[in-house]
């Protein structure tokens, strides 16, 4: 369903490249009068300009006729361009100072600045994209790694919404045959299967539930994951550090409590990004520097998607892991024991505290079980990669798919019980509405100012 909007009738432009001196850079113009600006920067384009036609010419300034740069021009006419409206495109020579003095002529012939995601809100309302895909844009600019990238293509391309369709058709055929029972009682209609509709419904409200599971490792592809590397003073959290990275990242030290503050490091893996956090070393009564060292480590832990628990599997008594073990709160870790290369190595105290826990043992001197450690922070922070992998990306989809699993969930209640119909219709109704917010249907303007807020200025 396209939006209700009001007609635009202002002319915005911005520049659509990054900033920095590069070969090129794009000024883009969208809106009833982006011909006339055009025209007004570019002298001499012809009485007529074909649409995507690629022209050569010198800008200039339309109140100094100064001339600015050689560019290429085109024109897009409504509706076929991205915006759905008449768009023009400059592209001139790369650097903040020349696309400047690009966008400032721009501005003197009549657009005004763009605000941030502009262009593509244009798209929305003009029909030409649903919000998924509006998002999607969004996502594929902030993409971290290159899962997270060709998630987002596939979320443009419409994968998100086809699998949200067919559990959207199922709940309007349940609500239009309940509807109709209410709307005719007296038509011979067909009698009904209530246990029919509460299979359809609960279906459809089990693929929801497993859809909103995807919203926190889609977070995680999107802005990156943060492990942080916890552990007693000693058992070396920082050589493992290093080991991960491949590379000197911390100093290390054979004297406890070498790691007085936290160190951030990224890489990527399987297509995940990830910060990895060394941390001062956990020790109970701890004072002075080395008490706010742990101070930022477990602010750090608050902030993490997983603690990686490094265990000196020599040294590490029961005693000493049980007072980590109230230190790190419950949080959600996985274990790597290390030094496995020197004599007295044993997982039993580790095994009494975090019994059921999945030991990794490692000797990360030697980088020996790093990798397998790696590969398993990996697969509990991502799903496994797949041609149907699908995942909601923002809180706002997250809310709509709970919100619409909620109301079906209330609907086969009401069924089961044999409740009276309305109740069980008036919560399909809720349903449908809660998808249609999915799509970008009926969404409240602050909503949408807000979702588009958060693009660069320029696309």
């Amino acid at each position: 369903m396209k939006p209700e909007a009001a007609p635009i009738q202002d002319t915005i432009a911005a520049v659509s490249t990054a900033a920095g001196s590069a070969g090129i850079g794009v000024v883009r113009i969208s809106g009833p009068d982006a011909e006339a600006v055009l025209r007004k920067v570019v002298p001499g384009l012809g009485r007529r300009i074909r649409p995507g036609r690629v022209m050569v010419r010198w800008a200039a300034d339309p109140v100094t006729g100064e001339t600015i740069d050689q560019v290429l021009c085109f024109l897009f006419r409504a509706p076929k361009s991205y915006t759905g409206e008449d768009m023009a495109e400059l592209q001139g020579h790369g650097g903040a100072v020349n696309l400047a003095r690009i966008l400032g002529a721009v501005r003197s012939a009549g657009a005004r600045p763009a605000e941030p995601g502009e262009f593509t809100k244009r798209a929305f309302l003009n029909g030409r994209i649903d919000l998924l895909a509006a998002e999607a844009t969004a996502e594929l600019i902030a993409a971290r790694s290159d899962r997270a990238a060709r998630l987002a293509v596939q979320h443009l391309a419409g994968r998100l919404k086809g699998s949200v369709e067919p559990v959207r058709g199922a709940v309007v055929d349940v609500s239009s045959e309940i509807e109709a029972r209410l709307d005719f009682p007296e038509e011979d209609l067909p009698r009904p299967c209530v246990e029919d509709w509460q299979g359809k419904l609960a279906e459809a409200r089990d693929r929801l539930r497993s859809l909103a599971r995807t919203f926190a490792a889609g977070q995680r592809l999107t802005h990156g994951a943060r492990v942080v590397i916890a552990g007693l003073p000693n058992a070396g959290k920082s050589t493992l550090f290093n080991a991960i990275l491949g590379r000197e990242r911390a100093i290390v030290d054979p004297e406890p409590g070498t790691t007085r503050d936290f160190l951030e490091a990224h890489d990527e893996r399987n297509g995940l990004a990830v910060a990895w956090i060394d941390t001062a070393g956990l020790r109970l009564g701890a004072s002075g520097v080395e008490a706010r060292g742990i101070e930022h480590g477990q602010g750090e832990m608050d902030r993490s998607d997983l603690v990686v628990v490094v265990i000196d599997g020599v040294s590490d008594s029961v005693e000493s892991l049980r007072d980590m073990a109230r230190m790190l709160q419950d949080r959600e870790c996985l274990l790597a024991v290390n030094k496995k290369d020197l004599p007295g190595w044993s997982t039993l105290a580790s095994g009494e505290i975090w019994p059921g826990q999945a030991i990794f043992p490692t000797t990360a001197v030697s980088g020996e079980g790093v990798e397998k450690l790696v590969e398993a922070v990996v697969q509990r922070l991502l799903p496994s990669e797949g041609d149907g992998d699908v995942h909601l990306f923002t809180a706002r989809q997250e809310a709509a798919v709970l919100d619409a699993a909620s109301a079906l969930d209330r609907a086969v209640e009401r069924l089961s019980a044999r409740d009276l119909p309305e109740l069980a219709a008036a919560d399909l109704h809720e349903a449908r509405e809660a998808l249609g917010r999915l799509l970008g249907e009926g969404v409240h303007d602050e909503v949408l100012n807000g979702i588009f807020s958060r693009f660069c200025i320029g696309k």
